[in-house]
């Protein structure tokens, strides 16, 4: 049956068409390239316009659901302001690229420690901006009034900042890359990425994706305001190793509420001037979420600080050569889970300083659970002899809980004479080189906490114990409890806790595990715990054969039995391995587990020959 409408019906359907699919059913494509003229129309590489200046400007005819490409190229000294609003359904969409619109350039850039970090842009691969020395100017700046603003594919170097986005809401960054900003003649210069910018200018809803900033002044990337997501974002400094002023800061700063901080990387590539800090939330700031990011040799990888600090969550994150977790200056009820580190300056860390109204406390009611500390200079440090800057206040009520520690140069290192109210709970405590230095007791209580090759005699507390915890593979990392580990089902029940460092869920037996690892007592058909995934299909399986999927760099893979005996191991290079152990597996249960960079990730598998 055919249906007929008449012209009225015909224009109300069209209507309700453009409004479903906003104005982008109008949308209009424009052109910026070297060689074109601002008095052109735009609309063809052929006519383009000059100057981004000029497309982003107030006066141009860019609209909602427009869409802008940029030929690289080096623009020179452009500072553009962004004057324009969108719509959640139609974007303005400012856009670089290499030859053809649309190909998505990459920088694909590495950096290395003795590299020049900024001489590694390249302007025949995206446009390029800049002025020819630095310090100089606001690359891109933003109205307070823009909206729903999409910019990607850009590089700017030698600016005094490169994006602030300021008041802006709903911006999207993408692929942006800035190296070498700030005045390094002037104390505290420079700022890479700025989603808002202090309390005068707060942005709301904004995002940078797979944006890069390199040899920042003083800040690298800025959240400011509410809302804000980074994602894939990384910031490295290898400048100042004499001049503070050339040394990046802060590396991610967060200040605001609702924020979040994914899968970011910072480096401080050498032994700076300046310690740096690696990801800060602090002045006030509540409901963030730092999670999958990895810090390098930085004086606080993972901190918070400042009384107005609260309720926010660290997830998931790693360090190398850094202080771990920082609690500081009055930050309170946070949570650190699932962290990671090796070889940190020191694991945890808590003081006060005249910051924030002048000493009062370092901070309560903080929890750091699931998390693993791998041969740290310092395990705990309660406050520390950093001269007349650092306080002697309170530092109480905080808990430690399912942790493990192992291999710690020293566990306590204590400079404070008010240490009370904190507690270690269901933690793995191994080879200590010396328990404690400082002048001051460490008053710390543990609960169900597990020693072994302390220089002291074992702690008293409910549930403690001294020995062996009989870890999976010590020697390769893997802190993971074997069978038979006297640490499995031997915890306090913590209902705070509901999974372990890998994502298991707590408890798998009969009772909470000690330390960071639940040791698993079920059967299961596959565990994915992200980037590498172990799938045994089908389970019980007549082959003992499982694939692996994932896999980056160099994995060791190895295969125990029931009672904790590898009876298989390899290594895996490739992001997709089929692994048939062949006739080794006899009928039975088994532990499948890969360990790579101190991760580790496990399935079990049931044979039936």
């Amino acid at each position: 049956m055919q249906l007929h409408h008449s012209p009225t019906t015909r224009r109300l359907l069209f209507l309700g068409l453009l409004t479903a699919l906003g104005t982008s059913a109008l949308a209009t494509t424009y052109y910026v390239g070297l060689g074109g003229s601002n008095a052109q129309n735009g609309l063809s590489p052929s006519t383009a316009w000059a100057t981004l200046t000029y497309a982003a400007g107030a006066s141009s005819p860019v609209g909602p659901g427009d869409t802008v490409f940029v030929k690289a190229g080096n623009y020179g000294n452009e500072q553009v302001l962004f004057a324009k609003i969108g719509t959640a359904l139609a974007p303005v969409v400012f856009e670089g690229y290499t030859i053809t619109p649309g190909d998505a350039p990459q920088l694909n850039y590495a950096p290395q420690d003795d590299d020049v970090l900024e001489d590694h842009l390249d302007p025949l691969l995206m446009p390029f901006y800049g002025p020819a020395t630095r310090g100089q100017g606001l690359g891109f700046d933003f109205n307070n009034d823009v909206r729903y603003v999409e910019i990607r594919n850009f590089q700017l170097k030698n600016y005094k900042y490169g994006v602030i986005t300021y008041e802006a809401q709903h911006v999207a960054l993408d692929n942006i890359t800035v190296a070498a900003v700030g005045d390094t003649l002037q104390d505290y210069s420079g700022i890479g990425i700025a989603l808002g910018y202090n309390s005068a200018w707060p942005g709301h809803y904004n995002t940078a994706t797979n944006c890069l900033v390199m040899n920042a002044g003083a800040e690298a990337f800025t959240v400011f305001g509410n809302g804000n997501v980074l994602t894939n974002c990384g910031a490295y400094c290898n400048q100042g190793l004499d001049d503070r002023n050339a040394a990046t800061d802060y590396y991610f700063i967060v200040v605001g509420d609702s924020n979040t901080v994914s899968g970011c990387r910072m480096d401080r590539m050498k032994e700076l001037a300046h310690f740096g800090h690696g990801f800060t939330i602090k002045e006030h700031g509540e409901q963030n979420l730092i999670v999958d990011c990895v810090a390098e040799n930085t004086s606080d990888a993972f901190c918070v600080r400042h009384r107005d600090v609260k309720h926010n969550t660290f997830q998931d994150c790693e360090a190398w050569g850094s202080a771990v977790v920082v609690v500081r200056d009055g930050a309170s009820h946070n949570l650190f889970q699932g962290m990671r580190s090796h070889e940190a300056w020191s694991g945890i860390s808590f003081f006060d300083t005249s910051e924030d109204g002048g000493a009062q406390y370092a901070g309560r009611h903080n929890r750091i659970i699931n998390s693993l500390f791998i041969a740290p200079d310092v395990a705990i440090s309660n406050s520390n002899s950093f001269g007349p800057y650092t306080t002697g206040s309170p530092i109480d009520s905080n808990t430690v809980a399912n942790c493990t520690f192992v291999d710690p140069v020293v566990f306590f290192r204590n400079w404070n004479d008010d240490v009370h109210d904190n507690a270690l709970i269901n933690c793995i405590i191994d080879d200590v080189g010396t328990w404690q230095n400082g002048p001051q007791d460490d008053n710390y209580a543990f609960d169900h906490c597990r020693f072994n090759a302390i220089p002291i005699a074992m702690l008293v507390g409910a549930g403690n114990s001294l020995g062996d915890p009989l870890f999976m593979d010590p020697a390769n990392e893997d802190f993971s409890l074997a069978a038979g580990s006297p640490c499995i089902d031997a915890g306090a029940t913590l209902s705070y806790v509901t999974t372990d460092l890998s994502g298991t869920s707590r408890p798998e037996g009969t009772g909470y595990d000690i330390g960071a690892y639940e040791f698993m007592s079920g059967m299961g058909i596959s565990a994915t715990l992200p980037p590498i995934t172990i799938q045994c299909v089908p389970n019980p399986s007549s082959t003992g054969t499982f694939s692996v999927r994932g896999v980056e760099g160099i994995a060791r893979l190895s295969i125990r039995d029931a009672a904790g005996a590898e009876v298989y191991a390899t290594t895996i290079t490739s992001a997709r391995a089929q692994v048939d152990p062949g006739t080794v597996l006899a009928a039975g249960a088994y532990t499948v587990r890969i360990v790579q960079d101190g991760h580790s990730w496990a399935v079990r598998m049931l044979v039936v020959r």
